[in-house]
């Protein structure tokens, strides 16, 4: 990119000694050439730019959308490619008049006060995805009083979904203006040892701290920078104790393919609702970690690459929270970088689809609160971008360490979601574990079902028990002989009348694994996945169940 011209100001202020620094003077800059031209390869870009620039690439797509109310900024022609954008206007035109038409066109605001990005090209009905984007806007990039101008009390957002009578309301604030559209004005440059330079403050990247010293950026980096805010996902995480507050995170992509990434942004609006319902509504964009919110926003992205290029090669996942320093605004308490695909994808994509409702009620105020329903998909997607490297069963004993969660885990919808998570597990270490227990599991349900057979009662009841106990016997088990000793027991006492095929077969295999202290962890974590992902339907088959748990 050509150099700007700069051109002072102002004079500049005498130095108090050189401790104090070098001067600085305060300036705009000017375009040499009626041309502007940002490139994806540009070896001085982070992931920042890259994601900025393909904000960018999905605004000058949305400008020349002839299917869409977004126009383009009169005389500013823009020309898109897989690597760059360049924007190029009439010769004469004021640099300060170029930005000022582009802010204008990309920057927008609705009737009801919400923040419009042109790049997103969203739909005018898709009312709940606007509110996503407007609250985690407000969360995260715009979440100081210095970056916008906002309504001091809060309004209803109604959000009628066709699939439920009852309207959502939601509460949002809306905004009368805000930073990025006029940026042309507020963006200060500082002449620095004859550079020009201009801070960058957290609402063009959020949680950014000035440390010994300021972050800093080219004038023409600063207003690229602009557009991160469209290329970004927001969401808004729910914790699991209820207790806590909830707090925001967003997904940064890394941009490899300017066109095809802001093809597949603007299909997740266009279709209305992505492949798996990830990210296409208010309540889709309510997770329980970044890592989810990450894969959630990637797989969305991916689902719409019909031609299969590669629009971004992983995403940066930034977890906002009040920390010690500042107890006011939210600033960066976690970075993940996360790849664009895992071996285990699968895992969480099964996870996602069969364990990742949204459940919604109301609270004194008639206002619709959203929670999850499982935390599974969260679980496996903090394993899945762990570093380093956790296996994807990692902490499972979380889910079910107290009896309220147990219960939950084992209520009829949420065993068949992990039942289809289960099919999902390739790993033959893991699959050779969840089988045998799952084998033991069935012996030890035909003697029970044929004791309540004989005594005339329904085994559920004593097939709920002998659960209970065996969650307890796995959590109590804290060493790796105790718990492979309880696993050789358990099936043993099992096959005292059918053995069991793969653990006479790969004896060895199995004692190798089980004994290893290595594997303590994931074994336990193995142990209790399989208790709660057995499939009653094959004992059933079998004529050995009574009843259906």
């Amino acid at each position: 990119m050509d150099k700007s011209k700069v051109k002072s100001q102002a004079k500049a202020k005498s130095s108090r000694g050189n401790s104090k620094g070098a001067r600085s003077t305060k300036a705009t800059y000017e375009l040499p050439d009626p041309h502007l031209i940002y490139r994806l390869s540009d070896p001085g870009y982070t992931v920042y730019h890259r994601a900025a620039l393909g904000g960018l690439a999905a605004t000058v797509r949305a400008w020349q959308d002839e299917d869409n109310d977004v126009d383009p900024p009169a005389g500013i022609a823009a020309t898109l490619t897989s690597d760059s954008v360049e924007l190029s206007w009439t010769n004469g035109l004021p640099t300060n008049e170029v930005l000022r038409r582009i802010v204008a066109a990309s920057f927008r605001r609705t009737d009801e006060g919400l923040i419009e990005l042109a790049g997103h090209n969203i739909r005018e009905d898709q009312r709940g995805l606007r509110l996503a984007v407007h609250d985690g806007v407000m969360k995260t990039f715009l979440q100081s009083k210095d970056s916008r101008k906002a309504e001091k009390i809060g309004k209803p957002f109604t959000i009628h979904s066709p699939d439920d009578d009852a309207p959502q309301v939601f509460m949002y604030q809306p905004v009368n203006s805000y930073f990025h559209q006029s940026a042309d004005e507020k963006i200060k440059v500082l002449i620095k040892d004859g550079v020009a330079r201009v801070e960058l403050m957290q609402w063009i990247i959020p949680g950014a701290q000035k440390g010994a010293r300021a972050l800093e950026a080219s004038p023409q980096d600063a207003f690229l920078l602009l557009f991160l805010m469209v290329a970004s996902a927001t969401f808004l995480i729910r914790p699991r104790d209820p207790r806590k507050n909830t707090h925001s995170c967003i997904v940064i992509p890394d941009v490899s393919d300017l066109r095809a990434f802001a093809k597949s942004l603007h299909s997740i609006a266009a279709v209305g609702r992505g492949t798996e319902g990830l990210t296409d509504s208010y309540v889709g964009h309510v997770v329980g970690g970044a890592e989810e919110a990450a894969l959630r926003f990637l797989i969305d992205l991916k689902a719409f690459d019909v031609a299969r290029e590669r629009g971004v090669k992983g995403c940066l996942a930034i977890t906002m929270t009040k920390v010690a320093w500042d107890k006011k605004q939210f600033n960066r308490s976690m970075i993940a970088r996360l790849r664009e695909t895992y071996p285990e994808l699968s895992i969480f994509l099964a996870a996602n689809q069969y364990l990742g409702e949204r459940r919604t009620s109301k609270n004194r105020k008639d206002q619709t609160q959203v929670w999850l329903s499982s935390y599974v998909p969260a679980l496996v997607a903090a394993n899945l971008a762990g570093e380093p490297k956790r296996h994807w069963c990692a902490n499972f004993r979380t889910l079910v360490h107290n009896n309220e969660d147990f219960t939950r885990m084992c209520i009829r919808k949420v065993r068949e979601g992990l039942q289809m998570v289960n099919k999902e597990v390739k790993d033959a270490d893991d699959r050779l574990i969840i089988d045998i227990f799952h084998k033991a599991w069935n012996l030890s349900m035909g003697v029970m079902g044929e004791r309540a057979n004989r005594e005339g009662f329904s085994a559920n009841d004593l097939f709920s028990d002998r659960r209970e106990r065996m969650r307890n016997e796995i959590l109590r088990a804290k060493s790796t002989e105790q718990l492979a000793g309880w696993f050789l027991r358990f099936c043993t006492s099992a096959a005292r009348r059918s053995p069991i095929p793969s653990l006479k077969h790969e004896n060895e295999r199995v004692r190798r694994f089980i004994f290893d202290r290595h594997n303590f962890d994931r074994f336990q974590n193995l142990c209790l996945f399989a208790l709660l992902t057995y499939d009653e339907e094959d004992f059933k088959k079998k004529g050995n169940a009574p009843d259906a748990n």
